[in-house]
């Protein structure tokens, strides 16, 4: 996403996607394009503690940092910080999967090995 115009990932036959056009066609104030796990983070600020379960038995640190990851068109994630200026947290988000994988070692060899 570059000056809130986007290319959709693996599908190049679609037209780029401009949020200012998008905001005019559907009169709106702004429209503004962010990743999906930008939204998954703003999405994790909602839940209830209803709305998940715990994978081990190690309590949430309150305020702490938050995490979101998953499956894509690259491995997703995100994270959350508590902003030092207010109560609210930071979503920063990424395509860990868009980036290569380092070779450092003989067994990270073999496992590229057995990638390809």
């Amino acid at each position: 996403m570059n000056n809130n115009l986007v290319n959709v990932t693996n599908c190049t036959h679609w037209p780029v996607a401009d949020g200012a056009q998008l905001s005019t066609a559907f009169e709106m104030r702004s429209f503004t394009f962010i990743n999906d796990f930008a939204a998954a983070g703003y999405g994790l600020c909602m839940l209830k503690p209803n709305d998940y379960f715990h994978l081990n038995r190690v309590a949430p640190t309150e305020d702490g940092p938050r995490v979101v990851m998953g499956p894509g068109t690259g491995h997703g994630q995100g994270y959350l910080t508590k902003s030092i200026f207010g109560k609210c947290y930071e979503v920063f988000s990424s395509e860990g999967g868009h980036s290569d994988f380092s070779v450092t070692s003989e067994e990270d060899w073999k496992l590229r090995q057995f990638a390809i």
